[in-house]
């Protein structure tokens, strides 16, 4: 069990993002039951107080919560079909939801649905939470594989924003499936006005070249950089690592996970973050 409580400013802020691994692909040795437990060791190593899972299916988001005592969950679609993978935040108890917003990435976002040019249905979940010493509205999404599918998800995903406080600080933290050379990354770092983003822009908290983050269960340097660490507003990037290591033996998935420590700041709307500062990417491998 991680401690409960990550952090002892209030002004420190921690956030990590994983690819989770749906529980029920035929993984061999590297299925569900076996990465559980490597799964816990990041937990108890790397806690925060924002963490965001993409592909948990309904008995992985159980299992996270008796792991996570000290944290809530938002975003699980109940109920679920078969096979439904979730994308869901788990905040620290410290942080309480104001209002929640699950949708599906398609031209009906409040039905189950999909885009024609998706292979699946995608959604997203966007919390607005308060806690000290503010709000922070935080997101996590999963997109599919075609550059019109990633475009019109990130479209629907923009106009879901916009009803939310656009001077808040927030978090974008997921799967996007494509690399910061793609017209959806250009679309949502894009300066203010650029793409009609409503409030500044998003920042990666990562800098080029950026770090391979899907890896297949074989470790080392990973291949492309589909999973972003996505940022804006009254947030300053202090530290972030790619954490590449094995825990109690295993990785626990076939992603790395990345983890962020941000400082609030006083302001609520406008790049405060310094575009183009950015902390140095670390490998950390677990104890």
């Amino acid at each position: 069990m991680p401690p409960s409580d990550p952090l002892n400013t209030d002004a420190a802020l921690t956030a990590l993002t994983l690819n989770l691994r749906f529980g029920r692909a035929a993984d061999g040795p590297h299925r569900w039951e076996n990465r559980r437990m490597a799964l816990r060791g990041l937990l108890r190593a790397r806690p925060a107080d924002f963490m965001a899972f993409q592909e948990a299916m309904d008995f992985q988001v159980d299992w996270l919560r008796e792991c996570l005592p000290d944290w809530r969950c938002a975003g699980i679609r109940q109920p679920a079909p078969a096979f439904w993978q979730n994308n869901v935040i788990f905040p620290h108890r410290r942080w309480r939801l104001r209002r929640a917003d699950h949708f599906y990435l398609s031209p009906t976002p409040d039905l189950p649905s999909r885009s024609r040019h998706s292979r699946w249905p995608r959604q997203a979940t966007i919390g607005l939470f308060e806690g000290p010493p503010g709000q922070l509205v935080c997101a996590t999404t999963h997109l599919d594989f075609s550059e019109e599918a990633q475009l019109e998800a990130t479209a629907v995903l923009l106009k879901r924003l916009e009803r939310f406080p656009a001077g808040a600080p927030a978090l974008l933290l997921g799967d996007f499936n494509c690399t910061p050379a793609s017209p959806c990354y250009r679309r949502l770092t894009a300066p203010p006005g650029e793409a009609g983003l409503p409030g500044p822009a998003f920042q990666n908290a990562f800098k080029p070249p950026f770090p391979g983050t899907f890896h297949g269960f074989q470790g080392g340097a990973g291949r492309r950089h589909i999973d972003w660490l996505l940022f804006r507003g009254g947030l300053r990037l202090m530290e972030a690592r790619v954490l590449r290591g094995r825990y109690d033996g295993g990785y626990p998935s076939d992603h790395y996970p990345l983890w962020a420590r941000f400082h609030r700041t006083a302001c609520v709307a406008g790049p405060c973050s310094a575009a183009g500062r950015h902390a140095p990417v670390t490998e950390v491998t677990a104890d």
